[in-house]
């Protein structure tokens, strides 16, 4: 697993787009952007001692079985998402190309593939990794190229290098059309995929120390429609009470809570009761739209997620707000 790590100081990660675009003229004048092409990496950089068993050129002959992506309504809350290519081996195994993107953290950051299994073996794994990975479902190829290198260029201008071995990843999924800064526009730019408000919400996070497996604290809302039924939609929340507490019809809707176990050592004295959970965020299902209130994107993003997969992919994001004491307005 090829992974672009997280720095303590965030603002490693952070796509500013006046201190990239001058940290990436530094760096092309050193010869050292684009790709790892001069071995360039983070000092957190992490490459897995398992090299690619294929080359560039065999995997962009593997036959496309299925493509993953976050959905629409995810990413334009969050900027976070998985993107998932796979691809059928001759032998008639399949191959997961793994892709994680998170604006927040820099853009494209981990890059992966899962081992060649038969197409049910691979269809568990996926199964089993979606919990530990962030959303993703059915999409297109190009929806998928367009997050995966635009999130690339996203990383390059932030002053991210790849290492060569990177590129049998990135082989799997094709490139868009234009240039590099055209994939950047074309997803952080503005009208973009990501929403002009998000990218400057993103812009403005401030270098701090985080403890590993932190974020800072966006209060981030959305207003969701969607065609299908609530009512459909409440029966089919309620099937996960591990995941999504059920309060019942309060304030003119449904109300469920996104939860999780407590992590150790919490600082919450109701960590400690039994069967105690930790709220990630609030889904109120009114008559003609769902709201969803989280403290962070990623919690947001997970809470969408749960409402998509609910509605049976029918969600739209009609409305968002950020807010943080780090934002001016």
């Amino acid at each position: 697993m090829a992974t672009k790590g997280k720095k303590s100081g965030t603002g490693q990660g952070r796509m500013s787009r006046r201190m990239a675009e001058k940290r990436a003229i530094r760096l092309e004048e050193k010869g050292a952007l684009m790709g790892g092409a001069a071995s360039r990496r983070p000092d957190t950089y992490l490459l897995s001692e398992q090299r690619p068993d294929w080359t560039e050129a065999e995997v962009r002959r593997w036959p496309v079985v299925q493509v993953l992506a976050p959905p629409d309504a995810v990413w334009e809350l969050s900027g976070t998402g998985a993107v998932v290519i796979r691809r059928q081996h001759p032998d008639g195994r399949h191959l997961a190309f793994i892709y994680v993107i998170d604006l927040a953290q820099g853009g494209l950051y981990t890059l992966t593939a899962s081992p060649l299994k038969a197409p049910d073996k691979l269809d568990t794994f996926l199964d089993e990794m979606r919990p530990h990975m962030p959303p993703f479902a059915e999409s297109t190829l190009e929806r998928a190229a367009e997050l995966v290198w635009g999130s690339w260029a996203v990383a390059n201008r932030g002053g991210y290098g790849w290492p060569i071995e990177t590129k049998a990843y990135l082989a799997a999924i094709p490139k868009p059309t234009g240039s590099e800064r055209q994939w950047h526009q074309r997803l952080v730019g503005p009208g973009g995929l990501t929403p002009d408000r998000l990218v400057e919400v993103i812009d403005n996070m401030p270098d701090v120390e985080l403890e590993p497996g932190k974020e800072l604290m966006v209060v981030t809302r959305a207003r969701l429609t969607t065609p299908t039924p609530h009512a459909a939609i409440v029966l089919n929340l309620a099937t996960n009470p591990e995941r999504l507490r059920d309060h019942g019809f309060r304030d003119n809707g449904h109300r469920f809570a996104l939860v999780r176990p407590y992590p150790a050592d919490h600082w919450n004295p109701a960590s400690a009761l039994p069967d105690a959970r930790q709220v990630l965020a609030d889904i109120h299902i009114a008559a003609d739209h769902i709201l969803i209130e989280a403290g962070t994107l990623t919690r947001a993003a997970q809470a969408v997620m749960e409402v998509f997969l609910a509605a049976e992919g029918k969600l739209e994001l009609d409305d968002a707000s950020w807010e943080a004491p780090f934002l001016t307005r």
